[in-house]
Order: C-alpha cells, then sequence, then structure tokens
C-alpha cells in the first residue's frame, strides 16, 4: 500500500527534478546569450558614440584642411615668406592686409579657436588677431601666452597635416583644451612657414562622455602610431599612453573601436567589463538563488503535486473554456457587422462611388464577397407589393417575402449573387457568371430566375417582376448596369414580360436615355475642355435617342431642354457670359422643335454649343495662364536674388501645385523652373560684372547664391569660364 502511495510521488519528482535540471541548464545557456547580447547592445550603443563622435571630427578636419589649403594659396600668406623684418615701413601695409585677410577666414571654421601663421625666415607670427616676432617675446608675455610658447617650442622639420596630441592652453579668454594641427607651406625640402591652428575639442568630448565611464572607464582619439590625441576618463584625468585594439581585449575591460574614413585615425571606448554586465550579473544571482531554492522544495512539491494534480487539470481545463467561450463572442459580433458592412459595400458598388479596382478587391476579400467571374450584371427584382400606408401587419408581410426570396435565391444561386435592398418592395442582385457568350449567358440568367419565380411563386403565391441590365467584364461599370436594370424594370412594368433585358427594350419606347452619370460626364467634359470625350458622348446620346428608339416628339422635346438645361447650368455654375457672346444665340436652343427632323437638327445645334462651350473654356484657361505666367514672372524678376527662393516657395505664393506650376513654367518659357532662375540670376551677375566694382562674393550674395564656391561653379557651366575671368575679359 505504501509503495502505491510512493509510486505517484516517485512519478512526479523524477520528471520534476529533470525539469529542474533542464531549467539550470537552460538557465546557463541564456546566461550566456544574454551575456553576448549586452555585449553587442553596448558596442552597438557606443558604435553609435562613436560615429556621432567621428562625424563631428571629420568635418572638423575637413574644415581645417580646406582652410589649411586655402592659406597655403593665398598670395598675402605666400608674400610674407621672403620678408625678414615685417615692421619695416614696406612691410607694414602688406602686414595690415595679411591680418585683414585672415579674419576673412574666421566665419567659414567654426570649430577652429585660432590659427597662426609662424614665418621661419623672420621669426615672426601673425593671427586673425595679433602679431609678433618670437625674438622679441619676453618672458612674462611667454608665460602669459601658452599658444606662444607651444609655436617657439615646434621641430624644425616639415609637417603636413599633422594633429599633436591635446594640449591646456592659456588665452585670453582663459584655459582651453585644444588639439593643435600643423601644416608647413613649402614642401618637405624647402619651407619658409608653418601654419598652425587649434581645433576645439569640446564638441568630441562631450559626444563621448554620452558612453557610460563610469569606474574608471575612459575613451579617446588616437593616431596611427597609437598615440592618444584627447580624450576623456569617468574620474579624474587618468588616460592611457598607448591605445587599445577592440580585438584584443584587455583583462576585465571591453573595449569599442571605430575608425575614422582615411584610416589614420580611431576613436576608442574602454569600460570595465563589470559595468557593462552589471545587468547580466544581477540576473546570474538571482537566476542562481531560484534555481536552487526550486530543488530545495522539489521533493515536497512533488508530494502535493501528486494528492493535487486534479486542481490545475481542472483550472487549466476552465481557461481553455473560457478562452474559447471568448473567441466564439468575438466570433459573432464580427458576424454580426459583417451583413452591415456588406450592405455598405454593395451600396457604394451601385453608387458607383469607388475609384479603383484594386480598393474595391481589398474590401471584397475582407467582406468574403463571393463576386468571381468573367461577367457581372444587375438584376433588380420587384416584390408584387406596394405599400399605400403605414400598415405594421403590411410591412411584416413583406419583410417576410423579402427574405423568402432570399432563401429562394441562396437555395439555387448562392455562389453567385449578392443580394441588397434597396427600398420597400424591391431587391437589387449582383450576378456574377463565367459564361462570355452574350447569348449563353442571357439563357443561362433567364432558366436561373425561371428557377428563382417558379420557387417564390409555389411558396407566396406571387409571381416576380425583374429589370435586368447587360453584363460587363468589371465590376467597375456594375453602376452602369444597375441603371439600365432600373430602365428596363420601367420598361416591364406592367409589360406581361416579366423578365425584360435592357437590350430587349421595345424599338418605340416613350422615355429618352439621359441618365445622371451622362450628365455628370458632359459636365466634367466642360470643365476641363475635352472635346474629344465631348463628341464621343453626345454620339453615344445621338445613337440611343435617335437610331435605337424611336422617340415619339414630346419625349424629343425634353431630351433636348435636358440638354440645354445642363449646358444653362454650367455656364451658371462657371460664371461664363455666353449669351454675351454675339455668334451663339442662346434663345434659339430654348425654342423647342416641332417634328422629328427639326429635333435631330436642334440635337446638333446643342451638340455645336457644347463645343462652343467647352472652346470658350480652353480660350479661358489659356488666358488665365498668360495672365498668372506674367504674375509668375514678375515675381521672379523682382525676387530672383533671394537665396530661399524655390518651386514650392513659388507654389504657396501663388496657391497652386508644384507640378502644375512647373508644366506652366516649361510651357511658356520653354526651359524649367530651375533653369529659368539661373538664367536671370547669371545674366544679372555678367552685368554686375562688367559695370560694377562689387566684388565676386558680393555678387554673388547680390543675385541669390549664399555659397561663393557654388556662385562660381554655377558661372563656369553656364558660360564656360570663371567670373574672375569674365570680369578680365570684360575689362572692368
Amino acid at each position: 500500500m505504501s509503495n502505491r502511495r510512493g509510486r505517484p510521488v516517485f512519478k512526479f519528482l523524477i520528471p520534476y527534478l529533470s525539469m529542474l535540471l533542464l531549467a539550470s541548464l537552460v538557465s546557463v545557456i541564456m546566461y550566456q546569450q544574454t551575456s553576448r547580447v549586452v555585449k553587442e547592445e553596448v558596442s552597438s550603443r557606443n558604435q553609435a558614440v562613436l560615429q556621432l563622435a567621428k562625424q563631428q571630427l571629420d568635418r572638423q578636419i575637413v574644415e581645417t584642411n580646406q582652410l589649411a589649403i586655402s592659406l597655403s594659396q593665398d598670395p598675402r600668406v605666400l608674400a610674407m615668406q621672403q620678408i625678414e623684418n615685417p615692421y619695416e615701413r614696406s612691410s607694414i601695409t602688406r602686414l595690415m592686409e595679411l591680418q585683414k585677410q585672415l579674419g576673412s577666414y574666421s566665419a567659414i571654421t567654426p570649430s577652429i579657436e585660432n590659427y597662426y601663421i609662424h614665418y621661419i625666415k623672420s621669426q615672426f607670427v601673425i593671427s586673425p588677431d595679433k602679431h609678433s616676432l618670437l625674438s622679441r617675446a619676453s618672458s612674462a608675455e611667454a608665460q602669459s601666452d601658452s599658444v606662444h610658447t607651444f609655436i617657439k617650442g615646434l621641430e624644425d622639420r616639415y609637417y603636413y597635416q599633422e594633429m599633436m596630441p591635446e594640449l591646456k592652453l592659456r588665452s585670453a579668454n582663459g584655459e582651453r583644451r585644444l588639439i593643435p594641427y600643423i601644416h608647413s607651406i613649402g614642401y618637405p625640402s624647402y619651407y619658409l612657414s608653418h601654419i598652425v591652428m587649434f581645433i576645439d575639442s569640446s564638441s568630441i568630448r562631450n559626444a563621448l562622455r554620452s558612453i557610460d565611464l563610469s569606474e574608471g572607464g575612459y575613451a579617446y582619439l588616437a593616431n596611427q602610431e597609437g598615440d592618444i590625441i584627447a580624450g576623456v576618463a569617468g574620474s579624474g584625468e587618468f588616460l592611457p599612453r598607448t591605445s587599445h585594439n577592440e580585438h584584443e581585449q584587455p583583462s576585465g575591460q571591453f573595449v569599442t573601436s571605430i575608425g575614422l574614413d582615411n584610416g589614420s585615425w580611431s576613436l576608442v571606448a574602454v569600460q570595465p567589463e563589470h559595468i557593462v554586465l552589471r545587468k547580466v550579473y544581477y540576473v546570474k544571482k538571482i537566476s542562481a538563488v531560484i534555481i536552487f531554492g526550486m530543488l530545495a522544495i522539489g521533493g515536497v512539491a512533488s508530494v502535493l503535486f501528486a494528492y493535487r494534480n486534479s486542481r490545475p487539470l481542472k483550472a487549466l481545463i476552465q481557461t481553455v473554456f473560457q478562452l474559447e467561450s471568448h473567441n466564439e463572442r468575438l466570433h459573432r459580433s464580427m458576424e454580426e457587422q459583417k451583413p452591415l458592412l456588406q450592405a455598405a459595400f454593395l451600396q457604394r458598388l451601385l453608387d458607383g462611388a469607388y475609384p479603383g479596382q484594386k480598393e474595391m478587391e481589398s474590401v471584397m476579400q475582407y467582406l468574403d464577397i463571393p463576386l468571381q467571374g468573367e461577367r457581372y450584371s444587375v438584376i433588380i427584382i420587384q416584390l408584387p407589393y406596394i405599400l399605400e400606408s403605414i400598415d405594421m401587419g403590411a410591412l411584416e408581410k413583406l419583410d417576410l417575402e423579402k427574405a423568402g426570396l432570399r432563401e429562394c435565391i441562396a437555395e439555387l444561386e448562392g455562389n453567385h449573387t449578392c443580394m441588397l435592398d434597396i427600398g420597400e418592395s424591391r431587391l437589387a442582385m449582383i450576378y456574377s457568371s463565367d459564361t462570355v457568350i452574350e447569348d449563353a449567358w442571357k439563357e443561362e440568367l433567364t432558366m436561373k430566375l425561371s428557377a428563382i419565380q417558379e420557387l417564390f411563386l409555389g411558396r407566396f403565391q406571387h409571381a416576380l417582376q425583374f429589370g435586368i441590365g447587360r453584363p460587363y467584364s468589371s465590376l467597375m461599370d456594375v453602376s452602369a448596369s444597375f441603371e439600365e436594370a432600373s430602365i428596363a424594370l420601367s420598361f416591364g412594368m406592367p409589360s406581361s414580360s416579366p423578365m425584360p433585358y435592357y437590350d430587349e427594350l421595345p424599338r418605340h419606347p416613350q422615355s429618352y436615355y439621359y441618365p445622371f452619370d451622362v450628365e455628370q460626364k458632359l459636365l466634367n467634359y466642360l470643365r476641363s475642355g475635352n472635346m474629344e470625350e465631348l463628341d464621343n458622348t453626345f454620339g453615344n446620346l445621338f445613337v440611343e435617342n435617335f437610331v435605337e428608339r424611336s422617340l415619339i416628339e414630346p419625349v424629343l422635346r425634353l431630351l433636348l431642354s435636358e440638354l440645354v438645361s445642363t449646358a444653362l447650368k454650367f455656364i451658371d455654375q462657371s460664371g461664363t457670359q455666353m449669351f454675351e457672346d454675339e455668334s451663339i444665340d442662346m434663345m434659339s436652343f430654348l425654342q423647342l422643335p416641332h417634328g422629328a427632323g427639326e429635333a435631330e437638327a436642334c440635337f446638333h445645334r446643342i451638340t455645336r454649343l457644347y463645343q462652343h462651350i467647352a472652346s470658350k473654356t480652353i480660350d479661358q484657361k489659356r488666358i488665365r495662364n498668360e495672365e498668372l505666367m506674367r504674375e509668375i514672372v514678375s515675381y521672379l524678376d523682382l525676387h530672383y536674388s533671394n537665396p530661399s527662393l524655390c518651386l514650392p516657395m513659388l507654389s504657396d505664393q501663388f496657391q497652386i501645385s508644384e507640378t502644375y506650376l512647373s508644366l506652366l513654367v516649361k510651357e511658356h518659357t520653354g526651359c524649367s523652373f530651375t533653369e529659368y532662375v539661373n538664367t536671370k540670376r547669371m545674366n544679372a551677375a555678367k552685368e554686375l560684372l562688367s559695370e560694377s566694382r562689387l566684388n565676386i562674393e558680393q555678387i554673388a550674395d547680390h543675385v541669390g547664391y549664399s555659397s561663393l564656391n557654388s556662385f562660381s561653379r554655377a558661372f563656369k557651366r553656364m558660360h564656360g569660364v570663371t567670373p574672375t575671368h569674365y570680369r578680365a575679359l570684360s575689362g572692368q
């Protein structure tokens, strides 16, 4: 008996301990993976910070190199190299001009704290704000100005764009951390001066401080030889003497590095490993406590689970039932809403409200609407029951018959049809078919409608009336089939034929063809001046009303009145003064014809009226565009010197789209907006270069260029010579 009682304990104990051991193994693996992921995350984060510092340093190096090249090529700088005493009377003017020229470079080098030129022959140092001779500097001056001391202590050798380790330099603005940059003017075998610049390293150090450098961490910039150029430490001023390599991890440290684009520099971050993995160590400690605790209580827990094993299973089953019940309620709620959404979709489809096939197909897929086939048509079904007053009994009877009709259709054609209630006693059925041949399609549909009629008649002892529109190959044309079904139903009631097809309507109908969508098309064609589509639409109206139908004179008079009314509606909406045009007598169109021959002639006159209105619309558009273009040209003539002038700015100014504005400028000037503005600016620049004494930079600013380099490139691209050369050729 005791063995039987011990068996459940034993059975639960072995699997539970196995699971604990497996969990322990998983925890060890997870710890290793977490450690790797955390290291990768920290490395990635550090890489991002170093990348930001790299971008800032790259930008500063580019600015510094550009300034060094500009100074090396400046004639005023080069002229001072051969002067032994710059303070002689004959050299004072050159000295002042050089200092002024140096000051002009300060505005384009925001990252450079200051820069100096050291002339070796004269032992003369000059900067944008001061100048002096090294040999005449007093000891007091040297102590007060550490920049002066640094320059005096330079080695007598050739320097090429060389950065030196960061220094604490004293100046008038106090003590600053700056990176010296030295570039010799000349060649390794022959040089007469050095350019000494001091780069502000605060932005680089601020970027490096974004890394967690606590408890002995540090980050720095090093050159190719491993010398530290600049850096920061988490505490104190400690920095290593030599740099580290990311692939050679020092014991207990985590190193992240990134190289600059030229390969001569590297940015390195060094962090204590326990700082990087502090979260992992915490997880490790917690996991160990949990695992050993679970192992300790595993034996006791297995006994309890042996006697209470049914409770968790019961709770689990109950939870599954609750989830299943919740899922069923959610599914029912969605199914309850689906008929409303399907009805809204079908109504928009019949109204022709969908702009494209793709949007319509996505909605159909979501709502599970079964309309798949080669041809689509609309059948309007009229129940033989018309309400003359509000009667609850009659309403209930009508609803019952509608429901019965839906059941009849679902039994016979549920997979190829969709139904929509469109009135008290009418339903619209959208029918899809794979039959392409017209006669076969009509025979197939007639058989199916006859079966529906027979089934409904057997249940409710009432016959149905149908109106059938023509089939179309696209669902986008279902709205046209719906209009045709409405017309067919109106002709079929109270005809003896219960299934009138639109294309089988009698040849002598008592109603003309001019549906609402055709009127809207005519109005749109008048607004756009589309003569071709206008002629096609009138051609279709003529065939439909004068060829296919033999309309009686009163019906023709109504059709012509509707056409004239549409034209007057457009004239009233657009404000076109058509009545003042002597070439068109509007009163003649208001006089209705007497006889079919006169009606046809009147129809052609109305066609010419629409053509004349469309022509006047085109002329008015052309006049408006010409007036608008004159305003645009006038605006550009006044504002071409604005550096911010662009297509979006002009579009906002005249309240028209950028695309239309670009096409308008291209149409009237023969060139793009950018080409037109650049031509205006270059013509003005040529005039200023030839007739004014403004310098090139002032002329560039005057014609709308914020950058002298951009102006020079644009001028040379258009005229083949630089602005300076052009001025020389013009004799100015």
